[in-house]
C-alpha cells in the first residue's frame, strides 16, 4: 500500500472512530506513522494560541468544531502541498486566492472556504518567519465572522451529505 493510501485510510478510519492501520509502509511524508503525527506536523500551535487569545471561553466549544475542521483540511492539504516549512510548501503564494475564496464564501456560504482562509494566513505567518501579526489578524476576523456567521452557513461532510448550521 503507497504512504499515502495509507495515511488517507487512516484519517478516515480516525475521524470515524475505529482504531489506526497496523501495517504502516515506510513513510515518505511523516516520521511517526500516525494521523496524529501528521495533524501535528501541519498544524501550527503558536499561531492558533495566538489566535484563541482575542476570544472568551465561552466561545471555545464553537471555535474547537472550527480548529479542528481546520486541521483536517491542512492534513489533507499535507498530501498537495507538503507539510508545514518544506520547500514544495514555502514555494506557494499563500495569499493569491484569499480575494477569490471569501468571494466564494459570501455566495455559497460554506464554512470549508473561512477554514481554507484561516489555513492560508497561518501558513503564510509560518512562512514569514512567525513575524507577521498581520496575518494573526486577519485569522482573527476569519474566526470572528465564523462565529458571527455560523447560524447561516453550510458544511459538507465527508460523506457528502449535507450539514447545515443547526446541526454543528
Amino acid at each position: 500500500m503507497s504512504t499515502e493510501r495509507f495515511y488517507i485510510e487512516n484519517l478516515w478510519r480516525d475521524l470515524a472512530g475505529f482504531g489506526e492501520l497496523n501495517n504502516d509502509p515506510v513513510p515518505d511524508i511523516n516520521p511517526t506513522n500516525s494521523t496524529k503525527g501528521l495533524r501535528k506536523m501541519n498544524w501550527s500551535d503558536k499561531f492558533e494560541s495566538l489566535v484563541r487569545l482575542h476570544f472568551t471561553k465561552k466561545q471555545n466549544k464553537d471555535i474547537d468544531w472550527f480548529m479542528y475542521h481546520a486541521q483536517n483540511r491542512m492534513m489533507m492539504g499535507a498530501f498537495r502541498y507538503g507539510i508545514i516549512g518544506t520547500k514544495k510548501s514555502q514555494g506557494y503564494n499563500h495569499l493569491s486566492s484569499v480575494s477569490r475564496r471569501y468571494k466564494e464564501f459570501l455566495i455559497t456560504r460554506n464554512v470549508e472556504e473561512l477554514m481554507d482562509l484561516y489555513n492560508l494566513f497561518m501558513l503564510q505567518w509560518h512562512d514569514t518567519n512567525k513575524s507577521d501579526i498581520n496575518m494573526v489578524n486577519e485569522a482573527i476576523n476569519i474566526v470572528l465572522l465564523f462565529l458571527n456567521e455560523k447560524d447561516n452557513m453550510i458544511f459538507y461532510s465527508k460523506d457528502d451529505c449535507l450539514y447545515h448550521s443547526d446541526r454543528l
